[in-house]
C-alpha cells in the first residue's frame, strides 16, 4: 500500500511544538556542554539518536538558559539579479534547486508565480528586484510575476534570520490598531487572498504543426468557457507551443480564482498534440498562510547567551548544544524556572597547595574518585564526571591532585560538595548538536539558533 505524509501534517506537528513552547507550564532551555576533547584530533562525531548520547551530554553539561522565542523558518533565499527562479507549481515536492520565493533587501518576501521566459519558452534570469506590498500579483519588466507575502519585522529578523534560514510569520487573529504596520499589512494580505487561483500555465506537451497561436480556453467549476480571453499562447517557428501566459488588464494580471478543478482546452491554430496544464493555488490562496505557500517544515528556537551571564563559563570552551524541556531543580523535585542555571558540581577546597587548571582531571587520594575540571575559582572547582573519570564519590577532607597537572589541594572537611542549580539528569532532551570547540570570553555572546526540521 502506497502512502505519503503531506506538508499539512508537518505544519500541524510544528504548530503543536510552538503551542507547547507557549504553554506557561513549560520551560524550554538551550544548554551548552562538553569542555573535554572529542578525540586526539578533536573531531566532533555525528550525534546518535539514543539514550547513551543523551546521558553523555547530561554528564558534561555546563549551564543552560531559557529559550526566548520560536518561529517557523524556511531556507533563506535573497533575491539576486541574474538568477533564474522557478515559478510556484502545485506538483512540486519540497524545494527545487531553483527557489520559487525570494527576500529583497528590505526584508520583504515574495513568491514567484510566473518565470520569465523568452519567445522560445526558455527561462530568463530575473533582473528586476521585486518591491512594494501590493495585494495583487504584479509583473516586472523581465517577465517575472511576483506576489507579495509579508515583511520580516525587526524583532523577527533579530531572532530568527540567519545566513541559512529566514522566518515565516502568520497573523492568527485580527490585530488591533496598536499593532505594527508590518503586522497590519500581513493581515490585509491574508484577508485578500483568492482561493483556488490560476497562478500560471505549464506547457505539458508542445504539439506540432501549428501555423498560428491556438486559442486557450479555461473550462472548470461550472465556468463552461472564459471566452478565451484570459490566456495568450505563443508558438515558435517550428510550429510548437512554447509558452502560455495570463493576460494583463493594464497593470493588473487577469487572474481567475475559485477553480477547484479546471482544464485548458486548445482550439484552432492548425496544429495538434498541444497540451496545457493549469497550476492552481490552494483553497486558501497565496498569502493566506505564507507557511503553506513556502512549504515551511522547520522551526527555529532562539536563545542569546551573553558573555556576562554568570552561570556560563568564560575562558573555557564548549562542544555541544542541546535543547531541553522542563529540567528540574537541584533537588530533582520542582521545575527549574530561572533564566539561567549552572549544571556543574561545585567542590569547595580548604587548602590549595598548588594551583589547579581547567581541562585537567583531579583524583581523590583517599577515595580514588576522579572528575574533570571545567572551571577554577578562588578555593572552588566546578567539575563533572563522565565515563572516562568514572562516577566514584569523593571523600570530605581528602587531598585531591591533578592526574595530568601540578594542581594539589584539600577538600573541605564538611559540605565540600555543592550540587548544581539544575539537575542535569532531568528534563527531556529534544536536540543535540555536536560541533568543534567554541571558546567563550567575557565580551562574547552566543546567539544560539536551533532548527528543528521535519
Amino acid at each position: 500500500m502506497a502512502a505519503t505524509i503531506t506538508d499539512n501534517i508537518k505544519k500541524a506537528i510544528l504548530e503543536a511544538m510552538i503551542a507547547d513552547f507557549s504553554d506557561a507550564e513549560n520551560n524550554y532551555y538551550v544548554a551548552l556542554g562538553r569542555a573535554e576533547y572529542w578525540d586526539s584530533s578533536d573531531t566532533p562525531p555525528t550525534p546518535r539518536n539514543d539514550m547513551d548520547e543523551q546521558r553523555k551530554f547530561r554528564n558534561s553539561m555546563q549551564a543552560l538558559k531559557k529559550v526566548r522565542g520560536v518561529e517557523f523558518v524556511v531556507p533563506r533565499n535573497n533575491w539576486s539579479s541574474g538568477t533564474v527562479y522557478n515559478a510556484w507549481d502545485d506538483t512540486q515536492v519540497g524545494y527545487a534547486a531553483r527557489k520559487y520565493y525570494v527576500m529583497n533587501s528590505n526584508f520583504q518576501v515574495y513568491i514567484c508565480l510566473r518565470q520569465g521566459k523568452d519567445a522560445n519558452g526558455d527561462a530568463v534570469p530575473s533582473t528586476v528586484n521585486p518591491t512594494g506590498s501590493n495585494n495583487d500579483p504584479f509583473e516586472t519588466s523581465d517577465g517575472y510575476v511576483w506576489k507579495f507575502l509579508y515583511t520580516i519585522g525587526e524583532l523577527n529578523a533579530k531572532y530568527f534570520l540567519s545566513s541559512s534560514y529566514m522566518p515565516v510569520t502568520f497573523v492568527d487573529s485580527s490585530p488591533d490598531s496598536d499593532a505594527s504596520g508590518v503586522v497590519l499589512k500581513q493581515w490585509e494580505v491574508q484577508q485578500a487572498a483568492k482561493p483556488y487561483m490560476l497562478s500560471s500555465v505549464a506547457v505539458a506537451a508542445a504539439g506540432s504543426g501549428y501555423t498560428s497561436a491556438p486559442t486557450a480556453t479555461i473550462v472548470g467549476n461550472g465556468n463552461e468557457s472564459d471566452g478565451g480571453d484570459h490566456l495568450t499562447v505563443t508558438i515558435d517557428s517550428a510550429g510548437t507551443i512554447t509558452r502560455c501566459e495570463i493576460n494583463n488588464e493594464g497593470s493588473t494580471l487577469n487572474y481567475i480564482h475559485n477553480l477547484e478543478g479546471a482544464e485548458i482546452v486548445l482550439t484552432g491554430g492548425g496544429g495538434s498534440g498541444g497540451e496545457l496544464r493549469p497550476i492552481i493555488s490552494s483553497s486558501k490562496g497565496f498569502g493566506a498562510d505564507a507557511r503553506e505557500d513556502l512549504k515551511a517544515s522547520a522551526i527555529m528556537f532562539n536563545s542569546k547567551i551573553e558573555g556576562d551571564d554568570s552561570d556560563f563559563i568564560v575562558t573555557q570552551d564548549f562542544r555541544q548544544i542541546a535543547l531541553i524541556k522542563n529540567p528540574l531543580d537541584s533537588a530533582g523535585e520542582e521545575l527549574f524556572t530561572d533564566e539561567t542555571g549552572n549544571a556543574l558540581t561545585q567542590f569547595n577546597l580548604n587548602v590549595v597547595t598548588s594551583a589547579f587548571s581547567t581541562d585537567k582531571t583531579i583524583e581523590g587520594q583517599t577515595s580514588g574518585a576522579q572528575a574533570f575540571i571545567d572551571r577554577v575559582g578562588t578555593n572552588v572547582l566546578f567539575v563533572h564526571q563522565n565515563d572516562s573519570t568514572g562516577f566514584e564519590a569523593f571523600t570530605a577532607g581528602e587531598v585531591i591532585e591533578e592526574v595530568n597537572g601540578p594542581g594539589v589541594g584539600t577538600l573541605d572537611s564538611s559540605d565540600f560538595e555543592v550540587a548544581a542549580e539544575v539537575d542535569p539528569a532531568s528534563g527531556d532532551i529534544l536536540y543535540i548538536d555536536n560541533r568543534t570547540a567554541v571558546s567563550r570570553t567575557a565580551t562574547q555572546s552566543e546567539d544560539v539558533k536551533i532548527v528543528i526540521q521535519i
